[in-house]
């Protein structure tokens, strides 16, 4: 499934629980299963939370997928079952044997920012399979645990340049912790070939004032055909410095 589509279409207009499980497990429409998934996490009560949670216990892969893609964002922004649906997925993913599935609840787990899947995430972070480590990614990022930040720094070496580069903007700007450690691996992403993670790097090092920035910021935003402009400006307006500063106004650009 892709997590796109329309928001509340008229298909899910008067459905009761159970149709938007049916819906969102059935569906050969990804866009309606998806806008079933949402609404049922929107309405995030207890109905729908024991429905699931019998679900993430299936033998049917895609109602496990599916409970776990719906436990993720449960009641989302208030996420009333958080610890409950974090123990459900730790429990489940630690026997879990299908990629999709195990793909599922990590990206829910990353959702939850469920610290304590931190060990059981790390153990996937070398899996042969590069969907299971992207998911993984995911699943870290925001965590301030050392171990935690030790896994992203060693998914941002990555083979996989889309777990490279999230890998990067989790240890750049998902979180605020600045090491010596967080420092380099950032530095080191500078020379990738995959122009996002080189960007993201950019901007965590400006985030972080970090000096050793500073010339390809310029060099960025005085080339407008260079292959980083986006991240240039939002780098620049991290990093308060008096060089960047007289690109930018000589660029007629305005800190936000």
């Amino acid at each position: 499934m892709q997590n796109a589509g329309m928001e509340n279409p008229d298909e899910l207009k008067g459905k009761v629980v159970q149709e938007f499980i049916a819906i969102a497990r059935d569906s050969e429409d990804e866009n309606l299963a998806w806008d079933a998934i949402r609404e049922l996490r929107r309405r995030g009560g207890h109905e729908v939370f024991e429905v699931v949670r019998s679900l993430i216990r299936s033998e049917k892969e895609k109602e496990r997928i599916l409970a776990a893609n719906v436990l993720g964002q449960l009641g989302a922004p208030a996420l009333p079952f958080r610890k409950e649906s974090g123990d459900m997925l730790m429990s489940t993913l630690e026997r879990e044997k299908s990629v999709e599935v195990i793909k599922a609840i990590c990206f829910a787990l990353g959702h939850l920012k469920e610290a304590r899947a931190i060990n059981l995430l790390l153990n996937l972070k070398n899996h042969a399979n590069a969907d299971i480590r992207y998911a993984v990614t995911h699943g870290l990022q925001c965590q301030t645990d050392p171990t935690a930040i030790q896994g992203l720094i060693e998914l941002s070496k990555d083979s996989d340049e889309d777990i490279r580069d999230w890998a990067t903007f989790g240890l750049g700007s998902m979180i605020d912790v600045d090491s010596p450690e967080i420092r380099e691996a950032l530095f080191d992403r500078l020379n990738d070939k995959y122009p996002d993670a080189k960007g993201e790097a950019m901007v965590g090092l400006a985030r972080r004032k970090d000096e050793r920035v500073v010339r390809l910021i310029i060099e960025e935003l005085q080339n407008p055909e260079g292959e980083l402009p986006g991240y240039a400006q939002e780098a620049a307006e991290e990093f308060d410095h008096p060089e960047i500063n007289s690109i930018l106004e000589e660029k007629g650009f305005r800190r936000h």
